[in-house]
C-alpha cells in the first residue's frame, strides 16, 4: 500500500476507517472526525509523532478512542545527506520490525494498525495503539523487574 498519508494533514477520517477496519479494530463504525495533538517537544525527535483522537459515526464498544501516528520528517528539514541515509534506514527498520516481528518478538509492543514504508523518497507511517493510559517509567531511573 504505497497510497498512504505522507503528512499529518493528509490523514483523513476515510483513510483511518479503512485502516482500522483492515486491522480488525472496528467493524461497522466509521471515523466521522478526528483531532490531532503533537506528542513530544521536538527535541531529539527524528519523526513527527501525533495522538489522533477518533470520533465515530456510531457506537462501537471496542473501537479505539485514539491512536498514535508516526511519520517521517519532511526531507527539506534534513540538510546532511549522511544523516538522511541514517534516517531512511532507521525508518525502514522500524516499519519492518512492526510488520515482520511486532507481537511475535517476545516484547510488549503496541497493537499495529498499519506500517508502510516507501523507499523512494523514504517516507513512512506507523499507526499504533495509544498506550497513554499506561504508567510511564523514566528510562534514566532504575526500575523494578515488573516495570522492566
Amino acid at each position: 500500500m504505497n497510497n498512504f498519508p505522507r503528512t499529518v494533514e493528509e490523514i483523513t477520517p476515510e483513510w483511518l476507517t479503512q485502516v482500522l477496519r483492515e486491522s480488525g479494530a472496528i467493524d461497522s463504525a466509521s471515523v466521522g472526525s478526528l483531532t490531532v495533538k503533537t506528542i513530544g517537544d521536538d527535541q531529539g525527535m527524528t519523526a513527527d509523532v501525533v495522538r489522533i483522537g477518533l470520533n465515530y459515526d456510531r457506537e462501537e464498544p471496542n473501537a479505539p478512542r485514539s491512536v498514535i501516528a508516526k511519520l517521517h520528517r519532511p526531507w527539506g528539514s534534513v540538510d546532511d545527506s549522511a544523516l538522511s541515509d541514517v534516517l531512511r534506514k532507521t525508518y525502514e527498520r522500524e516499519v519492518r520490525f512492526f510488520k515482520e516481528l511486532g507481537s511475535d518478538s517476545g516484547m510488549a509492543v503496541p497493537r499495529l494498525h498499519v506500517a508502510e514504508f516507501d523507499e523512494t523518497p523514504a517516507e513512512f507511517i506507523l499507526l499504533l495503539e495509544d498506550l497513554s493510559n499506561l504508567r510511564a517509567v523514566d528510562q534514566a531511573d532504575d526500575c523494578s523487574l515488573e516495570d522492566a
